[in-house]
């Protein structure tokens, strides 16, 4: 037998396409509820899991219809494969009393698993943990060669600013060379 489950999300909502849609599927006995697909405590949601019997089909007209998160999907799902019950989207043109039904709805599942395995991980990590020590990250070959950079550089002090006749034994750009009896920068000759 052919059961149905609709939902909205609040009371100013109409259930009447779904309505509709679940009688022209052919569901025998519909239930409604009007909740957030997040709420827990759906009402008609409990009293259709008292109502299923094992070889029932549970209709629903779209996939968000039932639960909002796909883990909250599978777990209805896997709730009525365990209790015998199939499950059918007519939206989704998911049948889980189909071989291809339920290959499609275990993708789902792989899916979820390996999101909640991603959360879980970057969750371990924390907002704001740095893989490396306060003092920086590694630089060069080896994590101590960084290290050892770093604290030079600190003993070095601050860096100080040439004067521009302090600086011209220095190695420089083209594109920034200073000529010392010019006020003006000139442009590198092209050829």
């Amino acid at each position: 037998m052919l059961v149905g489950y609709g939902r909205v999300f609040t009371r100013e909502q109409n259930l009447a396409r779904q309505r509709a849609a679940l009688s022209a599927a052919g569901c025998a006995k519909c239930f409604f509820d009007k909740a957030s697909g997040k709420n827990t405590d759906r009402p008609e949601l409990t009293r259709m899991f008292d109502y299923v019997r094992p070889g029932d089909v549970l209709t629903v007209v779209s996939l968000d219809r039932l639960g909002r998160s796909l883990e909250d999907l599978i777990g209805i799902v896997g709730r009525l494969k365990r209790e015998g019950v199939g499950f059918q989207s007519l939206h989704e043109k998911l049948d889980t009393t189909t071989a291809g039904g339920v290959f499609v709805f275990r993708v789902f599942a792989a899916l979820a698993e390996f999101i909640r395995t991603i959360i879980v991980a970057n969750t371990n990590e924390g907002p704001g943990r740095r893989p490396w020590p306060a003092s920086g990250p590694p630089v060069g070959d080896d994590a101590g060669e960084g290290r050892v950079r770093r604290a030079a550089a600190r003993r070095a002090g601050p860096v100080h600013v040439v004067d521009r006749q302090d600086a011209r034994h220095l190695p420089q750009h083209p594109l920034t060379r200073c000529y010392p009896n010019s006020s003006r920068r000139r442009s590198p000759r092209r050829g």
